[in-house]
């Protein structure tokens, strides 16, 4: 029952395994697609960053023991895809996995992990790791509109985040309040809004996820 429980609620996505043991691998492998996962092995790290498409909804299974520290695996991964969840299963390595427990796309399981701990990770770090796609693909959306605005009107929208009310952006470019009007209303249609605060929220998200990625 618990396992047919785990399949109706398991989020889309792969699950990545990235292990040394060929015998450990087989033995996780099965674990998670015996709980209803699909799964993708790598021999390497360097194979890992080359070969996955990071936009797909996925986490990594690996060992803290073969693949150095994790905050040197943690930062080559965010170079290439953002924070992808990272289950680390070690016997060895406790104090080290430790160090790492606050960091919200990290998991540590104990070697050999159970069955329903191990899916309880993978649906965890999945539903994780699905949400920061879904933002991806928002951020990349409200991009491609911001685009389309005239360097005017990206005026009017820059002094709307800063808060200004129309006569106060009117004054600010030394334009009608008409002319406010009309391109705020443009604003609003390019970037499909409805309203002030989804508008500054969705442009918020952008600049949030663009200083997170050094932009």
């Amino acid at each position: 029952m618990t396992s047919k429980k785990t399949n109706h609620s398991r989020p889309e996505g792969t699950v990545l395994i990235l292990d040394g043991e060929p015998d450990q691998s087989l033995a996780v492998r099965s674990l998670v697609e015996s709980a209803g996962y699909s799964t993708r092995q790598f021999d390497s790290l360097k194979q890992l960053l080359k070969h996955w498409d990071w936009s797909k909804p996925s986490c990594l299974i690996t060992d803290l023991r073969k693949f150095g520290s994790i905050g040197h695996l943690s930062r080559q991964i965010a170079k290439e895809a953002g924070p992808s969840p990272l289950i680390v299963l070690s016997g060895h390595h406790v104090p080290d996995a430790m160090v790492a427990v606050d960091n919200s796309s990290f998991r540590w399981l104990p070697r050999p992990p159970s069955e329903n701990e191990l899916a309880d990770a993978v649906r965890r770090a999945l539903d994780q790791d699905l949400e920061h796609v879904e933002r991806v693909a928002r951020v990349h959306e409200v991009r491609r509109r911001l685009k389309t605005l005239t360097p005017q009107e990206r005026q009017v929208l820059d002094l709307l985040m800063a808060g200004k009310p129309n006569k106060s952006i009117a004054r600010a470019l030394d334009i009608g309040v008409r002319t406010v009007e009309l391109r705020r209303h443009c604003v609003f249609r390019k970037l499909q809004a409805n309203s002030l605060a989804e508008l500054v929220l969705m442009v918020a998200e952008t600049k949030s996820l663009d200083r997170f990625n050094g932009k």
